[in-house]
């Protein structure tokens, strides 16, 4: 087995360890799936039963070396297509994963409070924010068509991310990822990256984000931890309130 599915088993072991029993309650604050949920229906009786031989599943890893060549194989196949699977959007093992970690924050009563609050507050934001699916469709594609000729001028040291209407500016806005970086040949080697977002009609840029920093000679190693942490969750924060809270925008961008 590759790295990946044993990352992939490890998860699954995981599930089976911890989630038994509580995993999938009667829906309360923080909003979880009842056993109602037809996706995940059978899971608890099936955990269950699996976790009779947790000890088992807990060193699988180690104990499908001794599966002859053909099962082997077999299994090994299986796990390599679960952990593609995993990549796929809204996989169910995805999701279960993100709805497991929920249940576990949700273990504190601060942590459960806040999601529950959270989830309400980005519900009506995106419903007094949003446009209809025609009229979104219109101005996105719209914006797009500005793509080619934005990516023609942009300097070397920076990569054109994205573009999107903003409700917010009735406007264009596009994203880039600036990299700074020490001259060639120079004695100490360092990096700066961050995001920059611009307004398609006047090229102004409107913000710069930190994301990330190498040996930079002109901050400490606590003030870059301080500025990529704020940048990460600003920038993420200024993406969502200027797209109509499009999170699909950066789906793939984590604040922690």
């Amino acid at each position: 087995m590759n790295s990946k599915n044993v990352i992939i088993l490890l998860i699954i072991v995981a599930f089976l360890s911890f989630v038994i029993g509580y995993f999938i309650p009667k829906k309360g604050a923080s909003g979880l799936p009842t056993k109602t949920d037809n996706r995940f229906s059978g899971l608890e009786e099936k955990l269950n039963e699996l976790n009779k031989d947790i000890e088992f599943y807990r060193n699988i890893g180690a104990y499908a070396s001794l599966l002859d060549d053909r099962q082997y194989e077999h299994v090994s196949s299986e796990f390599k297509k679960l952990g593609e699977g995993y990549d796929k959007e809204h996989s169910n093992l995805q999701d279960l994963f993100i709805l497991y970690s929920v249940v576990e924050l949700s273990r504190d009563a601060d942590s459960e409070k806040a999601l529950a609050e959270l989830k309400d507050r980005v519900k009506k934001l995106r419903e007094s924010s949003s446009l209809n699916k025609d009229e979104a469709f219109s101005k996105n594609n719209e914006c797009a068509k500005l793509s080619p000729s934005i990516k023609e001028n942009l300097s070397d040291d920076e990569e054109f991310k994205f573009m999107f209407y903003s409700p917010s500016m009735n406007s264009c806005l596009y994203v880039t990822y600036y990299s700074e970086k020490s001259a060639f040949g120079a004695k100490e080697y360092y990096a700066a990256n961050s995001f920059r977002i611009y307004d398609s009609s006047t090229s102004k840029q409107l913000k710069d984000f930190p994301d990330y920093y190498y040996n930079y000679p002109y901050l400490s190693k606590d003030e870059t931890d301080r500025k990529t942490a704020a940048g990460k969750r600003d920038y993420a924060k200024y993406i969502l309130e200027n797209s109509g809270y499009n999170a699909d925008l950066i789906k793939d961008y984590t604040v922690f």
